[in-house]
């Protein structure tokens, strides 16, 4: 029986008997979060081995969760006949952003010779270089210049006997270019970046992902980390373009929001936001990644995210329908969704796991695949399904 005893001061106090019933439940509720944190935790450990500790490898990590890293390797890409042929690419633009992701994707294997163009022309390369035509069958046009430039240059290559010719397309982040008069007979085929319904009706055109900015250096797998051992749940940092702002608020009134956990910095401008190496660092150290939309959906975040093995959430757009079907990523509607399926990753720390590593083993093969494809494109100026 439980007694209440009142003191002089009118107080009342709980006898001895209550206090250790206090005691007890105190003591049992600390179990119960001790037995709840040492589930979650070895819900992982489990999936590896059954007495070891935990894994930092990426590799390890993502194998011991069913999607392993390693791929098979691949035959050559190109036949002898493919490599004895230079491709001459003409570079129409300066220092863009986009130049690292070009060479891994397109110029890593295959022989090039690379022309600048920027302060002299294409006709002065030509004089100079009167053989350049019998070196090298196929030509490419690097360039974010107007059509009508395009168009000329385009014109000049082929009365001077390249046999294929196309043009990669850059920095058309408002889609005002949609290249109707770029076409046969004076040009194969069209490589862009970002997409837009207009883009559709142009049937030698193709897109390809805006990827990392320079002077980006993918990391190595093994300083990359599970998502768990990674001090961030989620971070952005960049211009308040379009919806990012409502994108912010919405996010620091909901309930996952933790300052401790949650890192949000905006810049002015992109051109003066974190050097590379920095902002990469950032990004290894976060969990997820919203990419709220600017002026395009498509954006670098996306592309570093996955090459730092993060979890990208992608807001809605044109561009992202050209991506295969069978992809993993998270694409959502609207700022709002964005942060509860950040709300939902957070609660359940397993499937986020699982989902980097599923995310992480598509974005390399992926990769791979855009390796074989485009200079297939380049090289034979033929129509190729990359869905």
């Amino acid at each position: 029986m439980i007694v209440l005893k009142k003191t002089r001061g009118g107080l009342l106090y709980w006898n001895a008997t209550i206090l250790k019933l206090a005691t007890i439940l105190f003591i049992g509720i600390l179990l119960v979060c001790s037995v709840h944190f040492f589930n979650l935790s070895s819900s992982y450990s489990s999936r590896t081995t059954s007495d070891g500790p935990l894994r930092s490898s990426i590799d390890e990590f993502c194998e011991s969760l069913g999607y392993p890293l390693v791929m098979p390797l691949e035959e050559n890409l190109f036949s002898e006949r493919h490599r004895k042929e230079t491709l001459c690419v003409f570079w129409d633009v300066g220092d863009v952003y986009e130049a690292s992701f070009i060479a891994d994707i397109l110029l890593k294997e295959y022989p090039s010779t690379i022309y600048h163009i920027t302060d002299t022309s294409v006709e002065s390369i030509l004089h100079s270089n009167r053989s350049l035509t019998h070196i090298c069958k196929h030509s490419l046009l690097v360039t974010n210049s107007d059509e009508s430039k395009i168009l000329n240059i385009l014109k000049t290559l082929q009365e001077s006997g390249f046999d294929n010719r196309g043009v990669f397309l850059l920095s058309d982040e408002g889609c005002s270019k949609h290249c109707r008069d770029i076409s046969r007979p004076y040009c194969d085929y069209i490589i862009r970046n970002y997409w837009c319904e207009a883009m559709n009706s142009h049937q030698d055109a193709y897109w390809m992902p805006l990827g990392y900015a320079i002077p980006f250096v993918e990391p190595n797998e093994n300083t990359i980390l599970p998502c768990f051992l990674r001090k961030y749940t989620a971070s952005f940092k960049g211009s308040l373009k379009s919806d990012r702002l409502r994108f912010i608020e919405y996010l620091k009134n909901s309930s996952v929001y933790n300052e401790s956990r949650f890192l949000v910095q905006t810049t002015e401008d992109f051109h003066k936001g974190d050097p590379a190496y920095k902002f990469r660092g950032l990004l290894m150290d976060s969990q997820i990644i919203p990419c709220p939309a600017g002026v395009n959906s498509e954006q670098f975040r996306i592309w570093v995210a996955l090459s730092t093995a993060s979890i990208p959430i992608l807001q809605q757009g044109e561009t992202f329908f050209k991506l295969p079907q069978d992809h993993p990523l998270i694409i959502v509607e609207s700022v709002e969704e964005m942060v509860r399926e950040i709300e939902r990753l957070n609660n359940e720390p397993l499937k986020m796991m699982k989902i980097q590593c599923k995310i992480f083993r598509w974005w390399l093969s992926y990769k791979r695949t855009l390796q074989r494809q485009v200079p297939q494109l380049v090289l034979d100026g033929r129509h190729l399904n990359w869905q």
